[in-house]
Protein backbone atom coordinates (compact mmCIF):
# COMPACT_ATOMS: atom_id res chain seq x y z
CA UNK A 1 0.00 0.00 0.00
CA UNK A 2 1.55 2.91 -1.04
CA UNK A 3 0.07 5.75 0.29
CA UNK A 4 0.76 10.13 -0.98
CA UNK A 5 -0.55 13.51 1.36
CA UNK A 6 -1.09 16.32 -0.31
CA UNK A 7 -2.88 19.06 1.33
CA UNK A 8 -6.30 18.15 0.96
CA UNK A 9 -6.19 15.03 -0.31
CA UNK A 10 -4.35 11.67 0.43
CA UNK A 11 -3.63 9.24 -2.36
CA UNK A 12 -3.87 5.61 -1.55
CA UNK A 13 -2.55 3.05 -4.46
CA UNK A 14 -2.21 -0.81 -3.46
CA UNK A 15 -2.98 -4.51 -4.92
CA UNK A 16 -6.45 -5.68 -2.57
CA UNK A 17 -6.08 -9.29 -4.02
CA UNK A 18 -3.55 -11.23 -5.94
CA UNK A 19 -5.13 -13.55 -8.89
CA UNK A 20 -4.08 -16.79 -9.66
CA UNK A 21 -2.36 -17.52 -5.92
CA UNK A 22 -3.60 -19.75 -3.18
CA UNK A 23 -4.39 -17.99 -0.06
CA UNK A 24 -3.19 -19.12 3.74
CA UNK A 25 -5.17 -21.46 4.74
CA UNK A 26 -8.65 -20.49 5.64
CA UNK A 27 -11.68 -21.31 7.58
CA UNK A 28 -15.48 -21.12 6.58
CA UNK A 29 -18.47 -20.94 8.54
CA UNK A 30 -19.21 -24.20 9.14
CA UNK A 31 -15.07 -24.45 11.00
CA UNK A 32 -14.12 -26.35 7.53
CA UNK A 33 -10.66 -24.61 6.47
CA UNK A 34 -10.02 -24.67 3.07
CA UNK A 35 -7.45 -22.46 0.71
CA UNK A 36 -8.61 -20.36 -1.95
CA UNK A 37 -7.18 -18.62 -5.28
CA UNK A 38 -9.40 -16.09 -7.63
CA UNK A 39 -8.67 -16.82 -11.65
CA UNK A 40 -7.48 -14.34 -13.92
CA UNK A 41 -10.41 -12.04 -15.25
CA UNK A 42 -12.62 -12.09 -12.48
CA UNK A 43 -12.14 -9.12 -11.02
CA UNK A 44 -11.99 -7.22 -14.59
CA UNK A 45 -15.22 -8.85 -15.50
CA UNK A 46 -16.96 -7.90 -12.35
CA UNK A 47 -15.54 -4.29 -12.83
CA UNK A 48 -16.70 -3.94 -16.06
CA UNK A 49 -20.31 -5.11 -14.80
CA UNK A 50 -20.61 -2.89 -12.43
CA UNK A 51 -19.65 0.54 -13.10
CA UNK A 52 -20.11 2.32 -9.18
CA UNK A 53 -18.05 0.04 -6.89
CA UNK A 54 -17.57 2.40 -3.84
CA UNK A 55 -14.66 2.63 -1.76
CA UNK A 56 -15.29 2.24 2.21
CA UNK A 57 -13.53 2.64 5.44
CA UNK A 58 -13.80 -0.63 7.51
CA UNK A 59 -16.81 -1.84 5.13
CA UNK A 60 -18.88 0.80 6.95
CA UNK A 61 -21.65 2.02 4.35
CA UNK A 62 -21.75 5.22 6.20
CA UNK A 63 -18.19 6.48 5.35
CA UNK A 64 -18.33 5.95 1.36
CA UNK A 65 -14.47 7.73 0.51
CA UNK A 66 -14.76 6.98 -3.10
CA UNK A 67 -16.63 5.89 -5.99
CA UNK A 68 -15.58 4.51 -9.43
CA UNK A 69 -18.77 5.88 -11.12
CA UNK A 70 -17.40 9.87 -9.70
CA UNK A 71 -13.66 8.62 -11.30
CA UNK A 72 -12.31 9.52 -7.54
CA UNK A 73 -11.60 5.64 -7.04
CA UNK A 74 -9.90 3.40 -10.08
CA UNK A 75 -10.27 0.05 -10.68
CA UNK A 76 -8.23 -2.94 -12.47
CA UNK A 77 -6.87 -5.87 -13.32
CA UNK A 78 -3.70 -6.37 -14.01
CA UNK A 79 -0.95 -9.21 -14.63
CA UNK A 80 -0.72 -9.70 -10.22
CA UNK A 81 -4.15 -8.86 -9.35
CA UNK A 82 -6.59 -6.41 -8.26
CA UNK A 83 -5.28 -2.55 -7.85
CA UNK A 84 -6.85 0.32 -6.71
CA UNK A 85 -6.00 4.09 -7.09
CA UNK A 86 -8.13 6.10 -4.55
CA UNK A 87 -7.92 9.85 -4.30
CA UNK A 88 -10.03 10.35 -0.64
CA UNK A 89 -10.45 14.21 1.28
CA UNK A 90 -12.30 12.48 4.11
CA UNK A 91 -10.33 14.27 7.08
CA UNK A 92 -10.19 11.36 9.39
CA UNK A 93 -8.32 8.88 6.60
CA UNK A 94 -6.02 11.91 5.61
CA UNK A 95 -4.93 12.45 9.71
CA UNK A 96 -4.89 8.44 9.99
CA UNK A 97 -2.67 8.17 6.66
CA UNK A 98 -0.33 10.96 8.38
CA UNK A 99 -0.19 8.37 11.60
CA UNK A 100 0.83 5.26 9.29
CA UNK A 101 -2.91 3.76 10.89
CA UNK A 102 -3.98 3.16 7.41
CA UNK A 103 -3.43 -1.25 7.58
CA UNK A 104 -4.50 -2.53 4.46
CA UNK A 105 -7.48 -3.54 1.82
CA UNK A 106 -10.93 -5.16 1.91
CA UNK A 107 -13.05 -6.75 -0.50
CA UNK A 108 -16.51 -7.56 -0.49
CA UNK A 109 -18.24 -10.19 -3.21
CA UNK A 110 -20.93 -12.63 -3.98
CA UNK A 111 -19.26 -15.75 -6.07
CA UNK A 112 -21.11 -16.98 -8.74
CA UNK A 113 -18.75 -19.74 -9.96
CA UNK A 114 -16.32 -21.91 -8.26
CA UNK A 115 -14.92 -24.97 -8.59
CA UNK A 116 -13.17 -27.21 -5.42
CA UNK A 117 -11.17 -30.02 -4.92
CA UNK A 118 -9.05 -32.01 -2.51
CA UNK A 119 -5.38 -31.52 -2.64
CA UNK A 120 -2.68 -34.09 -1.29
CA UNK A 121 -2.69 -32.84 1.64
CA UNK A 122 -6.25 -33.31 2.39
CA UNK A 123 -7.35 -29.53 2.13
CA UNK A 124 -10.36 -28.69 0.20
CA UNK A 125 -8.63 -25.91 -3.09
CA UNK A 126 -11.42 -23.82 -4.03
CA UNK A 127 -11.03 -21.87 -7.39
CA UNK A 128 -13.14 -18.97 -7.85
CA UNK A 129 -13.83 -18.36 -11.37
CA UNK A 130 -16.41 -15.55 -11.36
CA UNK A 131 -17.92 -12.89 -8.85
CA UNK A 132 -20.00 -9.99 -8.34
CA UNK A 133 -17.56 -7.12 -6.73
CA UNK A 134 -19.56 -4.67 -4.52
CA UNK A 135 -16.76 -3.02 -2.34
CA UNK A 136 -13.44 -2.28 -1.55
CA UNK A 137 -12.78 -1.10 2.16
CA UNK A 138 -10.15 0.69 3.56
CA UNK A 139 -8.85 -0.73 6.77
CA UNK A 140 -6.91 0.84 9.67
CA UNK A 141 -5.71 0.23 12.63
CA UNK A 142 -8.99 -0.06 14.58
CA UNK A 143 -10.55 -3.09 12.80
CA UNK A 144 -8.52 -5.93 11.60
CA UNK A 145 -10.73 -8.57 10.81
CA UNK A 146 -10.29 -12.24 10.17
CA UNK A 147 -9.06 -12.77 6.53
CA UNK A 148 -12.51 -13.98 5.93
CA UNK A 149 -15.70 -13.31 6.83
CA UNK A 150 -19.48 -13.21 5.40
CA UNK A 151 -22.86 -11.32 6.26
CA UNK A 152 -26.33 -12.47 4.68
CA UNK A 153 -27.81 -9.52 2.99
CA UNK A 154 -30.58 -8.66 0.50
CA UNK A 155 -29.53 -7.85 -3.40
CA UNK A 156 -31.72 -7.49 -6.32
CA UNK A 157 -34.73 -9.27 -3.95
CA UNK A 158 -32.66 -12.22 -3.13
CA UNK A 159 -30.61 -12.93 0.08
CA UNK A 160 -27.20 -13.22 -1.06
CA UNK A 161 -24.32 -14.30 0.86
CA UNK A 162 -21.76 -11.64 1.09
CA UNK A 163 -17.80 -13.05 1.54
CA UNK A 164 -15.03 -10.59 2.74
CA UNK A 165 -11.41 -11.19 2.14
CA UNK A 166 -8.67 -9.38 4.35
CA UNK A 167 -4.92 -9.28 4.33
CA UNK A 168 -2.55 -7.00 5.87
CA UNK A 169 -0.38 -5.11 3.76
CA UNK A 170 2.93 -3.32 4.12
CA UNK A 171 2.77 0.18 3.50
CA UNK A 172 5.69 2.35 2.44
CA UNK A 173 7.84 3.05 5.41
CA UNK A 174 7.20 6.39 5.78
CA UNK A 175 4.00 8.02 4.49
CA UNK A 176 4.93 10.03 1.13
CA UNK A 177 4.72 13.72 0.65
CA UNK A 178 4.05 14.68 -3.17
CA UNK A 179 7.31 16.26 -3.52
CA UNK A 180 9.26 12.79 -2.62
CA UNK A 181 6.97 11.20 -5.25
CA UNK A 182 8.26 13.57 -7.87
CA UNK A 183 11.53 13.23 -6.64
CA UNK A 184 11.41 9.01 -7.16
CA UNK A 185 14.35 7.63 -8.92
CA UNK A 186 13.13 5.07 -11.35
CA UNK A 187 16.75 3.37 -11.52
CA UNK A 188 16.65 3.13 -7.80
CA UNK A 189 13.50 0.83 -7.61
CA UNK A 190 13.77 -3.15 -7.87
CA UNK A 191 12.92 -5.04 -10.89
CA UNK A 192 9.63 -6.28 -9.70
CA UNK A 193 9.13 -2.25 -8.66
CA UNK A 194 9.55 -1.62 -12.24
CA UNK A 195 7.73 -4.15 -13.09
CA UNK A 196 5.06 -3.33 -11.85
CA UNK A 197 4.80 0.24 -12.67
CA UNK A 198 5.37 -0.32 -16.09
CA UNK A 199 2.92 -2.85 -16.36
CA UNK A 200 0.05 -0.79 -14.19
CA UNK A 201 0.66 1.75 -17.49
CA UNK A 202 0.77 -0.62 -20.21
CA UNK A 203 -2.59 -2.05 -19.11
CA UNK A 204 -4.13 1.03 -19.24
CA UNK A 205 -2.99 1.75 -22.32
CA UNK A 206 -3.83 -1.24 -24.09
CA UNK A 207 -6.57 -3.19 -21.97
CA UNK A 208 -6.28 -6.62 -23.75
CA UNK A 209 -2.23 -6.15 -24.05
CA UNK A 210 0.60 -7.75 -22.52
CA UNK A 211 3.99 -6.53 -20.93
CA UNK A 212 6.66 -9.26 -22.11
CA UNK A 213 9.89 -7.04 -21.36
CA UNK A 214 11.19 -3.70 -21.17
CA UNK A 215 14.49 -1.72 -20.80
CA UNK A 216 15.68 1.64 -20.04
CA UNK A 217 13.87 3.29 -23.38
CA UNK A 218 11.80 0.80 -24.63
CA UNK A 219 8.36 -1.31 -23.27
CA UNK A 220 7.75 -4.66 -25.19
CA UNK A 221 4.63 -6.55 -25.57
CA UNK A 222 1.41 -7.65 -27.34
CA UNK A 223 -0.87 -4.74 -28.02
CA UNK A 224 -4.25 -7.10 -28.57
CA UNK A 225 -5.20 -10.45 -27.92
CA UNK A 226 -2.68 -12.31 -30.33
CA UNK A 227 1.29 -13.23 -29.78
CA UNK A 228 2.28 -10.51 -32.04
CA UNK A 229 5.21 -9.06 -30.40
CA UNK A 230 5.76 -4.81 -30.71
CA UNK A 231 8.34 -2.52 -28.92
CA UNK A 232 7.64 1.13 -27.86
CA UNK A 233 9.71 4.18 -26.21
CA UNK A 234 8.64 5.10 -22.88
CA UNK A 235 9.22 8.10 -20.68
CA UNK A 236 8.74 8.66 -17.05
CA UNK A 237 7.96 11.88 -15.40
CA UNK A 238 7.38 12.73 -11.98
CA UNK A 239 6.62 9.19 -11.48
CA UNK A 240 4.37 9.44 -14.19
CA UNK A 241 4.64 6.72 -17.13
CA UNK A 242 3.92 7.64 -21.06
CA UNK A 243 4.13 4.98 -23.61
CA UNK A 244 4.96 6.99 -27.01
CA UNK A 245 2.37 4.75 -29.28
CA UNK A 246 2.78 6.55 -32.45
CA UNK A 247 6.28 4.61 -32.32
CA UNK A 248 4.71 1.46 -31.96
CA UNK A 249 7.59 -1.14 -34.36
CA UNK A 250 7.13 -5.08 -34.59
CA UNK A 251 9.73 -6.78 -33.14
CA UNK A 252 9.97 -10.52 -33.29
CA UNK A 253 11.43 -12.88 -30.51
CA UNK A 254 14.67 -13.45 -29.67
CA UNK A 255 16.99 -10.47 -29.07
CA UNK A 256 13.77 -8.12 -29.91
CA UNK A 257 14.59 -7.47 -33.87
CA UNK A 258 12.60 -5.04 -35.61
CA UNK A 259 10.63 -6.61 -38.13
CA UNK A 260 11.89 -4.28 -41.80
CA UNK A 261 10.53 -4.58 -44.93
CA UNK A 262 13.66 -5.13 -47.31
CA UNK A 263 13.84 -5.94 -51.03
CA UNK A 264 14.26 -9.58 -51.54
CA UNK A 265 18.15 -10.61 -51.67
CA UNK A 266 19.39 -11.76 -54.73
CA UNK A 267 19.59 -15.61 -54.82
CA UNK A 268 22.50 -17.39 -53.91
CA UNK A 269 23.86 -20.60 -55.69
CA UNK A 270 22.70 -23.23 -54.92
CA UNK A 271 24.37 -25.28 -52.01
CA UNK A 272 24.91 -29.24 -51.42
CA UNK A 273 22.71 -30.03 -48.01
CA UNK A 274 24.54 -31.83 -45.94
CA UNK A 275 22.90 -34.84 -44.93
CA UNK A 276 21.14 -35.23 -41.68
CA UNK A 277 21.22 -37.79 -38.90
CA UNK A 278 17.48 -38.45 -38.66
CA UNK A 279 17.93 -41.52 -36.04
CA UNK A 280 17.92 -39.84 -33.12
CA UNK A 281 14.46 -38.29 -33.58
CA UNK A 282 13.08 -41.31 -34.97
CA UNK A 283 14.16 -42.59 -31.75
CA UNK A 284 12.51 -39.62 -30.26
CA UNK A 285 9.49 -40.13 -32.02
CA UNK A 286 9.35 -44.08 -30.87
CA UNK A 287 9.80 -42.95 -27.36
CA UNK A 288 6.60 -40.94 -27.61
CA UNK A 289 4.36 -43.44 -29.55
CA UNK A 290 5.50 -46.09 -26.36
CA UNK A 291 4.17 -43.27 -24.05
CA UNK A 292 7.53 -43.08 -22.07
CA UNK A 293 7.96 -38.85 -22.97
CA UNK A 294 6.02 -37.17 -21.22
CA UNK A 295 4.75 -34.63 -24.67
CA UNK A 296 3.61 -31.08 -22.42
CA UNK A 297 2.80 -28.08 -24.74
CA UNK A 298 2.68 -24.76 -23.28
CA UNK A 299 0.49 -21.70 -24.85
CA UNK A 300 1.08 -18.10 -24.38
CA UNK A 301 0.50 -14.78 -25.86
CA UNK A 302 4.09 -13.56 -26.16
CA UNK A 303 7.04 -16.62 -25.99
CA UNK A 304 10.04 -14.46 -24.07
CA UNK A 305 9.43 -15.62 -21.03
CA UNK A 306 7.78 -19.07 -21.76
CA UNK A 307 10.82 -20.19 -23.76
CA UNK A 308 12.77 -19.19 -20.64
CA UNK A 309 10.33 -21.09 -18.34
CA UNK A 310 10.71 -24.27 -20.82
CA UNK A 311 14.33 -24.21 -20.47
CA UNK A 312 14.08 -24.45 -16.73
CA UNK A 313 11.52 -27.23 -16.52
CA UNK A 314 14.25 -29.21 -19.20
CA UNK A 315 16.53 -28.91 -16.42
CA UNK A 316 14.39 -29.86 -13.94
CA UNK A 317 13.10 -32.75 -15.78
CA UNK A 318 16.90 -33.78 -16.39
CA UNK A 319 17.59 -33.62 -12.67
CA UNK A 320 14.38 -36.14 -11.46
CA UNK A 321 15.37 -38.54 -14.18
CA UNK A 322 12.30 -37.21 -16.62
CA UNK A 323 12.01 -37.77 -20.09
CA UNK A 324 10.21 -34.84 -21.54
CA UNK A 325 9.21 -33.29 -25.20
CA UNK A 326 8.06 -29.07 -24.33
CA UNK A 327 7.63 -26.66 -26.79
CA UNK A 328 6.10 -23.71 -26.55
CA UNK A 329 3.65 -22.11 -29.10
CA UNK A 330 1.40 -18.98 -29.16
CA UNK A 331 -1.99 -19.62 -28.27
CA UNK A 332 -3.82 -19.13 -31.89
CA UNK A 333 -1.93 -22.40 -32.60
CA UNK A 334 -3.40 -24.41 -29.78
CA UNK A 335 -6.27 -26.29 -32.87
CA UNK A 336 -3.50 -27.42 -34.59
CA UNK A 337 -0.32 -28.14 -32.33
CA UNK A 338 -2.35 -29.92 -30.06
CA UNK A 339 -2.23 -32.91 -31.33
CA UNK A 340 -0.26 -35.64 -29.25
CA UNK A 341 0.45 -33.83 -26.34
CA UNK A 342 -0.01 -35.59 -22.82
CA UNK A 343 -1.16 -32.03 -20.98
CA UNK A 344 -1.45 -28.59 -21.95
CA UNK A 345 -0.65 -25.20 -19.93
CA UNK A 346 -1.63 -22.33 -20.17
CA UNK A 347 0.69 -18.85 -19.62
CA UNK A 348 -1.15 -17.01 -16.95
CA UNK A 349 -1.50 -14.07 -19.72
CA UNK A 350 -4.13 -16.31 -21.69
CA UNK A 351 -5.89 -17.94 -18.57
CA UNK A 352 -9.07 -15.79 -19.81
CA UNK A 353 -8.86 -18.10 -22.65
CA UNK A 354 -9.22 -21.50 -20.71
CA UNK A 355 -12.54 -21.76 -21.66
CA UNK A 356 -11.78 -22.13 -25.10
CA UNK A 357 -8.96 -24.35 -24.89
CA UNK A 358 -11.10 -26.96 -22.95
CA UNK A 359 -13.15 -27.17 -26.27
CA UNK A 360 -10.44 -27.50 -27.84
CA UNK A 361 -8.69 -30.09 -25.41
CA UNK A 362 -11.33 -32.27 -23.72
CA UNK A 363 -11.95 -34.08 -26.93
CA UNK A 364 -8.84 -35.17 -27.67
CA UNK A 365 -8.42 -36.27 -23.87
CA UNK A 366 -5.86 -33.53 -23.18
CA UNK A 367 -5.66 -32.34 -19.86
CA UNK A 368 -5.22 -28.39 -19.84
CA UNK A 369 -4.99 -25.46 -17.27
CA UNK A 370 -3.41 -22.50 -15.94
CA UNK A 371 0.13 -22.08 -15.06
CA UNK A 372 0.19 -20.68 -11.49
CA UNK A 373 0.98 -17.05 -11.63
CA UNK A 374 3.24 -17.26 -9.03
CA UNK A 375 5.78 -19.97 -10.58
CA UNK A 376 5.11 -18.38 -13.79
CA UNK A 377 6.21 -15.20 -12.91
CA UNK A 378 9.30 -16.68 -11.03
CA UNK A 379 10.03 -19.22 -14.08
CA UNK A 380 9.85 -22.14 -11.66
CA UNK A 381 10.64 -25.47 -13.92
CA UNK A 382 10.50 -27.83 -11.27
CA UNK A 383 7.15 -26.69 -9.34
CA UNK A 384 5.13 -25.69 -13.55
CA UNK A 385 6.87 -29.26 -14.52
CA UNK A 386 5.13 -31.19 -11.10
CA UNK A 387 2.18 -28.94 -11.57
CA UNK A 388 2.07 -30.69 -15.63
CA UNK A 389 2.27 -34.12 -14.08
CA UNK A 390 -0.36 -33.45 -11.71
CA UNK A 391 -2.42 -32.56 -14.18
CA UNK A 392 -1.48 -35.66 -16.48
CA UNK A 393 -1.87 -37.61 -13.94
CA UNK A 394 -5.90 -36.95 -12.88
CA UNK A 395 -7.14 -37.24 -16.58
Amino acid sequence: MKIQVRDDKVIIDGYVNAVERFSKPLTNKNGKKFIERIMPSVFQRAIEKNDAIKVLLNHNYDMELANTKDGSAKLYEDNIGLRAIVEVSDATVIEKAKQNKLRGWSFGFICNKEDEEINDNGISERTVRDIDLFEVSIIDDRKIPAYIGTSIEMRDGEVKEIEFRYEETESDENTQSEDSVKNENFSSMTASQKRELLNGAYRQTFSNGWLEDYDDYFVYGSIKEDSTLYKMPYTITDGVVSIDTSKQVKVVRGGYKEVRYEEKPEQQPKQEVEKIDFSEYENRIKKIKEETIMVIRLFCAAGMSTSLLVKKMEEAAKEKGKDVDIVAYPFTEMERMIEGADVALLGPQVGYQLARAKEICDPKGVPVDVIPMQDYGMCNGMNVLKFAYKLAKNK
